[in-house]
């Protein structure tokens, strides 16, 4: 979680203080163009990462606002994942993938 503070969340808060950390600050991260590019769970994650602790210090008295109630968390489904065919598998291994993409005309007969 402190790799995904520093990563994500530092350069929208930088300077602020918890008290100063709104749900503003906190729905920005839906703007930065590297967290676009992310499955929906990892969005969650990154989003998890602030306001876990800024409910902590809300509850513990360190702040007044009140900003992780109301985040809207993404929630579409993950990209399907399937297991690899033994072809695939064996190209895998022999080195004939590349990008991503297997070579099809090295796999056996």
């Amino acid at each position: 979680m402190t790799r995904i503070i520093f990563n994500y969340w530092e350069p929208l808060i930088k300077g602020k203080t918890v008290g100063e950390i709104t749900r503003e600050d906190i729905n920005k991260i839906y703007d930065v163009k590297k967290t676009k590019k992310l499955a929906p769970k990892t969005v969650k994650t990154i989003i998890q990462a602030l306001t876990v602790a800024m409910k902590w210090a809300y509850l513990n008295n360190l702040t007044e606002i009140n900003c992780y109630d109301g985040i809207i968390k993404p929630c579409a489904p993950s990209k399907v994942r399937a297991i690899l065919t033994i072809e695939e598998t064996r190209a895998l291994f022999r080195g004939s993938v590349q990008n991503g993409k297997m070579k099809r005309q090295n796999l056996p007969v």
